[in-house]
């Protein structure tokens, strides 16, 4: 057995005793509730002791070794959570979210100093699985203790082979994934990613990162520091991810519970919208993609109203729109109650002015109120006047009259009876004034206040650099259903008229390329700050970010945005993310180019087929060597549905198990072997990728759409990439190495 890894298997036992000492304090420490201080304390103590439970069968991730200034070498352990008494105390293990624990994720050789404590002079990272240590890898001049001969206590240390961050990373990923999801990388950090993750909270990150660069990894892991640095204004429910769809947030809950975050809200924009708005469904964006996606001539208009009604022009024409309505959506009329009491309408309009801060429809509730409040106090007043009056002729008529007399007696009767007849003439008086006033200031919808807003004239003079015939599709296409190009505006009407009760101190949004600057928007209008994460290269909608400038002041509501780039894919071997950039080459287009982590791994394979039957032949060949090679997860990824729907059944039909097609974006990932359309994979990877035809047809050179496509299948690989094309090769692989087949031309619907 390797020396390092008997030496830190002792260091483990012996740290799980430490460990078990103190979940055995932590259980058996009572504290009796007087106050809500005390009930504080119960509750940390429960999540503290939660926390080191999870953490015990895997404590630390590795050390930091310093020599201390006195000239003593101490290790530092660093894991996901900080191990220590309930006080924080007599820590055996350092939270990976401290200052102390950024030396360590950085650390990649050399010596550093750091102040207070020493020169840091190496790095031991250690992977375990239940309490036994496997591997043991040294970055920097690491050294391990050996017993003196005929000694029972000194020791000398002895020097041993060291690598490189980068060569460590290389083991990780050389490995097998297992499961759906991207790999946990606290302790294969790489500088770029653990800076975006220790930014400031006040400051709004944008980043840029190539497919495989660990965006998404790097998102949770920056929700964790953050809940970690700023715990006392931070709580995780006060936190939303917005992701791209429901197997994506499926993907971020089953790694949520190793970071430590558990209770963060997660949605997808049209899971947020429809919550707070008035509709029930609306079809995804990638249904609208995929009917259109093989179409020659697909209806522009469609591209052209969607990208303006999701642009921050069409923003601006909004808040035009809506300041109007505000400014005059109040009745321009008085109120009369009788000659006693009136409203003018500059009296009803200064009270307007009173609650114009508001949305317009509280606002009008606020002015009813106080009109009402006028009103009744008004009514009241009248009445008790009448009262006084009543009491008055009493004294000076009634009591006149002898006392048990029958006109006397008749007269109180009859001035009781006109004194309740006037007061409640004036009750029905005030109501009958409020009634017809608020009656005649009606609340509006949002829709029918959007609906509205699709009158040429009108929509040309809201937005002066508007064509007129662009200002005629809107207006053509706005009787019809409310589709997702709409939600953004009707979040804005909704916000302006109603106010949407929803505030996150927090929020990230993953995969931001697919959304536009509006809806980007309006996401940030409920949240402190943000971290925007996406990819240029795999904005497939035409609705989405097309360049990272889009995401400007007036998107995010401040000049300070911090612009972070990831350009290092770690996803994949270096030969499948230089053909990545080969097609980006090709395609010749201003797109970002992958630096792919020198992993080496198999050159992918690219073979052309005769017909249907020869690739599905070749498929299941695929399939088997894969699995021959311990692949657990591997994916066929068509361009469209159809594609690949027919491949699944053809699969099914020869006894292929363990295949599951995905056809929706809110389907759970099961199979070993599944089949996806191109626009439903981004952010997952898999072992191993087979794409079934990338011919000339399918991936047109001149079609944008198809060279992100491409690049999008090319970079779920994570070790293997097989690619087979019928007929003649799209140009985009143009310069890649074939192989050429021949057969006959059965089952092509599968091509």
């Amino acid at each position: 057995m390797d020396t390092r890894i008997q030496y830190e298997q002792g260091t483990l036992n012996t740290n799980l005793k430490i460990i078990n000492q103190i979940l055995e304090n932590l259980t058996g420490h009572k504290t009796v509730v007087t106050n809500r201080a005390d009930q504080t304390i119960i509750k940390r103590r429960k999540e503290r002791i939660e926390s080191i439970l999870q953490a015990r069968s895997h404590p630390y991730l590795g050390r930091m070794d310093v020599m201390q200034q006195d000239g003593k070498r101490v290790p530092y352990y660093v894991g996901k959570t900080s191990i220590g008494d309930e006080y924080g105390e007599n820590e055996i293990v350092i939270d990976w979210r401290s200052d102390f624990g950024k030396l360590y994720t950085t650390y990649s050789g050399g010596k550093k100093h750091w102040p207070g404590i020493g020169n840091l002079i190496g790095k031991r990272q250690i992977t375990m699985d239940q309490h036994r240590v496997n591997r043991v890898v040294d970055v920097g001049q690491m050294e391990i203790p050996k017993p003196l001969p005929d000694t029972k206590n000194e020791s000398i240390l002895i020097p041993v082979e060291n690598v490189t961050n980068e060569q460590f990373l290389n083991e990780i990923l050389s490995h097998t994934a297992e499961g759906f999801q991207l790999q946990e990388i606290i302790s294969s950090l790489q500088e770029e990613q653990d800076e975006i993750i220790r930014l400031p909270i006040d400051q709004p990150v944008v980043v840029q990162g190539v497919a495989g660069s660990g965006k998404s990894s790097v998102a949770l892991h920056r929700i964790s520091y953050l809940l970690f640095q700023y715990e006392k204004v931070l709580k995780p429910e006060h936190i939303l991810v917005v992701a791209p769809n429901r197997m994506f947030i499926s993907y971020m809950q089953s790694i949520i519970p190793e970071l430590d975050i558990q209770g963060i809200q997660q949605d997808t924009f049209i899971g947020f919208a429809l919550k707070h708005l008035s509709l029930k469904t609306i079809q995804p964006p990638h249904l609208e993609l995929a009917e259109v996606m093989n179409k020659e001539n697909s209806d522009e208009s469609v591209v052209l109203i969607s990208r303006f009604k999701n642009s921050m022009a069409f923003q601006r024409a909004l808040q035009r729109y809506m300041d109007h309505q505000i400014e005059h959506n109040w009745p321009k009329q008085s109120l009369y109650l009788n000659a006693s009491f009136s409203l003018s309408q500059e009296k009803i309009h200064e009270i307007y002015k009173g609650y114009q801060h508001l949305p317009i429809n509280h606002c009008r509730e606020q002015v009813l109120r106080s009109i009402k409040n006028l009103i009744q106090n008004e009514v009241k007043g009248q009445q008790k006047s009448i009262e006084e009056q009543f009491e008055l002729i009493v004294q000076d008529w009634v009591q006149a009259l002898p006392e048990g007399s029958t006109n006397r007696k008749t007269l109180f009767v009859s001035l009781e009876h006109a004194k309740a007849f006037k007061k409640d003439q004036i009750a029905v008086a005030g109501k009958m004034a409020y009634d017809k006033f608020s009656n005649n200031w009606e609340s509006v919808s949002t829709l029918e206040l959007y609906n509205q807003l699709f009158d040429k004239g009108l929509l040309m003079g809201l937005v002066p650099d508007i064509n007129s015939e662009l200002a005629d599709l809107l207006c053509a296409k706005s009787k019809q259903e409310t589709g997702y190009e709409d939600l953004a505006a009707l979040l804005y009407i909704e916000n302006r008229l109603n106010g949407i009760k929803a505030s996150f101190g927090y929020m990230v949004i993953d995969e931001a390329q697919d959304l536009s600057p509006f809806q980007l928007f309006m996401l940030k209008q409920f949240s402190n700050s943000v971290t925007i994460l996406g990819d240029i290269t795999q904005s497939i909608y035409p609705t989405g970010i097309q360049a990272w400038s889009e995401i400007d002041e007036q998107v995010i509501g401040t000049k300070t945005i911090r612009m972070m780039q990831m350009e290092t894919s770690y996803r994949s071997t270096y030969e499948i993310m230089s053909m990545a950039n080969q097609v980006i080459e090709n395609s010749q287009l201003s797109l970002p180019r992958i630096i792919p982590v020198n992993r080496k791994g198999g050159k992918p394979v690219i073979q052309r087929v005769a017909d249907g039957q020869d690739l599905l032949m070749r498929i299941k060949e695929s399939l088997d060597h894969f699995i021959k090679k311990g692949h657990s997860k591997v994916a066929i990824i068509g361009k469209d549905l159809r594609q690949t729907d027919g491949i699944y059944r053809q699969l099914v039909e020869i006894g292929v198990e363990g295949v599951q097609l995905v056809d929706s974006d809110d389907i759970t990932l099961k199979g070993s072997i599944i089949l996806i359309p191109s626009y439903l994979v981004k952010g997952m990877e898999f072992d191993a990728v087979i794409i079934p035809n990338a011919n000339d047809q399918r991936f047109l050179k001149s079609r944008v759409l198809d060279t992100k496509l491409m690049y999008i299948c090319i970079t779920r690989a994570h070790h293997d990439l097989h690619v087979y094309y019928h007929g003649t090769i799209s140009p985009l692989l143009k310069g890649l190495s074939v192989s050429e087949l021949k057969g006959n031309e059965s089952l092509n619907e599968i091509l």
